[in-house]
């Protein structure tokens, strides 16, 4: 399938938060199932910079800004805007908002006289230009094959629909703004070609990596910053109170995007990776050389105008997203260093070997083709024999985790 066809598959929940909201989206559109537990889990979110480390609410977060995106394969689209899950989402983003801003406030106030006096030469001092990233350089010099691949499912969730979060500031914008970011979201597109999309290159490295390629396939096996870092550009991108921060973002993304990924290119060719996944990379390096000056010079410059209001906004967007980078290069290599995975575990409850599908029987249970093994709740693996397996869903089944017809006397 192409285009609004492709959809993610609803990931496996991480706690009450993101459990509520799954257990709605399988469900037909129509009442929520978010209390009583969500409102504790509310009460309980941490106000501190662990919140983006907090894999159930950000998760949550994701499922429900994914609404907005392609959305879940078998999930209706009645429950994009439904007052409950809007009021969830809410709540979550202006947390994450909160967070990210108590982090870099200090260093917006610092910067917001150059932004007003001189904008492109302090967002250029402020952001940097990437050559020191220490994510980029350890994959140049020292990952493995296997690692190379990690890196590349932890970028999976943004790089395969790069360009759509900062997308969303194109209505908002106007003049000049509206202009240069059109200019650079034409090329993040393919500039006319399908094939040229980023995203479309980006899959293609994916699948020459020995990566599975499928669009929202690896959201269960990465940790909760990699979302907070996808959750705080679509956040921004969705609110016209924050279209400087979406600037500001993508100016940082662009700005810090050539000389990375001229490493990673290099690291490409060290691991003796073809042009399939070599071209995504050598294509950023190009093109993301004339989208910076393009994004600072005329995006966000004219944007700001001598505002310290609108300074301020862009400086949120750049300095946290770049805060919000720095906490995920963190976790990877940390755990690299220790000769640990940056992913998680697969969640249990989940099909494991072979090419399976998923389908949820509404009122009913899960039925999963085309898959070997199943991981329950506790960890043990169940071998699956029969071409299709039904998987209980209501909790009610004295042959756990089968389904034995007890969702029908539920019901």
């Amino acid at each position: 399938m192409t285009g609004s066809d492709v959809r993610a598959p609803l990931p496996q929940p991480r706690g009450p938060l993101s459990g509520a909201v799954a257990t709605t989206l399988s469900r037909p559109p129509g009442r929520t199932h978010l209390a009583p537990d969500v409102e504790g889990a509310l009460a309980a979110l941490d106000e501190a910079a662990g919140y983006v480390h907090d894999g159930d609410a950000q998760l949550a977060l994701w499922m429900l800004l994914e609404l907005h995106h392609r959305g879940f394969e078998g999930v209706d689209d009645e429950w994009e805007w439904q007052p409950d899950l809007t009021r969830l989402r809410t709540v979550l983003g202006r947390r994450l908002e909160e967070v990210v801003h108590a982090e870099v406030a200090d260093a917006i106030t610092e910067q917001v006289p150059g932004m007003v006096a001189d904008p492109a030469t302090t967002l250029f001092a402020v952001v940097g230009d990437g050559s020191r990233s220490s994510l980029a350089r350890h994959v140049r010099r020292k990952a493995s094959l296997e690692q190379w691949r990690e890196l590349l499912v932890l970028k999976s969730v943004y790089q395969l629909k790069e360009g759509d979060a900062h997308s969303w500031a194109i209505p908002r914008a106007h003049g000049a703004v509206k202009v240069a970011l059109t200019e650079i979201q034409y090329d993040e597109y393919g500039s006319g070609d399908p094939t040229r999309q980023h995203a479309a290159l980006f899959a293609r490295a994916m699948a020459a990596s020995g990566v599975d390629a499928t669009y929202g396939a690896h959201v269960d096996r990465v940790p909760a910053v990699v979302l907070a870092v996808n959750n705080f550009m679509a956040v921004c991108g969705m609110q016209r109170r924050l279209l400087g921060a979406t600037l500001g973002h993508l100016a940082m993304y662009e700005a810090t995007s050539s000389l990375p990924h001229g490493m990673y290119a290099a690291a490409a060719r060290r691991l003796g990776l073809g042009e399939d996944v070599t071209d995504y990379f050598d294509e950023h390096v190009t093109a993301d050389a004339i989208h910076d000056q393009i994004a600072v010079r005329s995006m966000c410059a004219p944007f700001v105008g001598g505002d310290a209001g609108r300074a301020g906004q862009v400086l949120l967007g750049a300095i946290g997203g770049a805060w919000l980078d720095d906490q995920m290069a963190d976790l990877v290599l940390d755990a690299w260093h220790d000769e640990e995975s940056a992913l998680l575990p697969s969640p249990p409850g989940r099909a494991r070997g072979g090419a399976p599908r998923l389908q949820v029987c509404e009122d009913g249970p899960l039925l999963v083709r085309g898959a070997e093994e199943w991981v329950d709740r506790d960890g043990e693996v169940h071998a699956l024999t029969r071409p299709v397996t039904a998987v209980c869903r209501c909790g009610g089944s004295a042959r756990q985790p089968w389904c034995d017809g007890t969702h029908k006397v539920r019901t």
